[in-house]
């Protein structure tokens, strides 16, 4: 697995699960992880400068670790040797024996220790967030390739499948997965509901389903949340015009700090899906990604940085009028 290590990491912890978060909330079995190491990445998986992990078992936790200063801006790799059943796969960019794998064993996540001069964005959403159809998923989904731009440290709370209806039960598993204890954010880009549409409900329940996990989102951080519209698909459904209607309501809802319009940036002017950006009819394929990486406007900038003005963390303050 290779991920991106912003320019300011000073330390890696890195976590190993045998699960898949869209579906099982506790491990399947136990794996053994016989050999741990990350190294920076120089192609195919490959590395070099290898910094050793302690050997362990799912759920599997590194403990803090130093960043070597030849990591920092760079693109690190993830190796590790296992050994067990019932071993659960779940996307990202990744090798198995040596093979491209877009859904390597295990899930695996590396939390990041940054000053707090650096800034720190969420998504959460699906599939596309992601990066499903990128030519390497997360790290170079439209939200990686945005964070990186900007350096930004990218938090993401998105899986391949998952709906706002996962997301809006009381008892908060969910969230419990990904950390609910996780450093407060600076903004929130809310990039979930494709899956919703896709299941054909209606515009009030799709509301509802979105309205329902704001509030869990808000019971975590006060940080600016920025809605995005639900891109088109190849072949319109029945309920395009729910689409067309809940992205208009996305203006108008007080949801949000302000709406990013992704769908206008992979869609041709009569609204449907532009066959140049088209992976597989439902997901935009590196160049699609690339165009919502653009869409993202620089009032998501100025509200981080206005909001870390007022917290006293000037690095990113507005220059004075």
């Amino acid at each position: 697995m290779i991920q991106y290590l912003p320019p300011a990491a000073q330390r890696v912890r890195l976590t190993i699960r045998n699960w898949n978060p869209r579906y099982v909330f506790a491990d399947q079995r136990a794996v053994a992880l016989i050999e741990v190491k990350i190294g920076r990445h120089t192609g195919d998986g490959r590395g070099t400068g290898w910094v050793e992990l302690p050997a362990g078992a799912t759920a599997y936790d590194s403990g803090w670790t130093d960043v070597p200063a030849s990591f920092r801006g760079a693109e690190i790799v993830l190796q590790y040797r296992w050994e067990g059943r019932d071993v659960v796969r779940c996307l990202g960019t990744g090798w198995t024996d040596g093979v491209r794998d877009p859904f390597p064993p295990l899930f695996s996540w590396f939390e990041v220790e940054v000053p707090t001069s650096t800034p720190v964005v969420a998504v959460f959403g699906s599939s596309t967030a992601a990066g499903v159809g990128a030519e390497r998923p997360l790290i170079d989904s439209w939200f990686g390739l945005w964070a990186r731009e900007h350096g930004v440290v990218p938090m993401f709370v998105a899986h391949s499948g998952d709906k706002a209806l996962a997301w809006s039960s009381v008892s908060n598993r969910k969230w419990s997965l990904y950390g609910d204890e996780a450093v407060p954010v600076d903004a929130v880009l809310y990039a979930m509901g494709s899956n919703d549409w896709a299941e054909r409900v209606s515009l009030a329940v799709l509301q509802h389903r979105v309205e329902t996990t704001i509030g869990g989102i808000r019971v975590r951080t006060d940080a600016p949340i920025f809605g995005t519209t639900i891109t088109p698909r190849r072949k319109r459904p029945p309920n395009e015009q729910t689409r067309i209607a809940y992205n208009e309501w996305l203006q108008e809802s007080g949801l949000f700090a302000g709406v990013i319009d992704l769908a206008a940036a992979v869609s041709l002017p009569d609204g449907t899906l532009d066959p140049a950006v088209d992976h597989d009819g439902t997901h935009v394929n590196p160049r699609g990604h690339a165009r919502l990486a653009a869409a993202v406007p620089p009032s998501v900038m100025h509200a981080v940085a206005s909001r870390r003005c007022r917290q006293g963390r000037r690095r990113l303050c507005p220059h004075p009028r």
